[in-house]
């Protein structure tokens, strides 16, 4: 998805934009992280720990840089 995403804000001149997209798995309580340029995210646990996810990848922003892969983190 911001894969094909970022290639049509590439296509406008001048355009970028930063997005962290995120999926929960319902059943495993999975998350799917996928950083475009954006602030690295946070979690607070159960217990009101705080920690950084994403393991420090932002990733490319869109329309940054055409051809960029983006990584999948779970």
């Amino acid at each position: 998805i911001l894969e094909r995403l970022n290639r049509r804000i590439c296509d406008q001149d001048e355009k970028t934009a930063t997005l962290l997209l995120l999926t929960l798995d319902p059943r495993t309580h999975e998350v799917c992280l996928v950083n475009a340029g954006h602030c690295l995210p946070w979690r607070r646990n159960a217990k009101g720990e705080v920690s950084e996810l994403g393991g420090g990848r932002q990733g490319c922003i869109l329309g940054g840089i055409e051809s960029w892969k983006y990584e999948e983190l779970r």
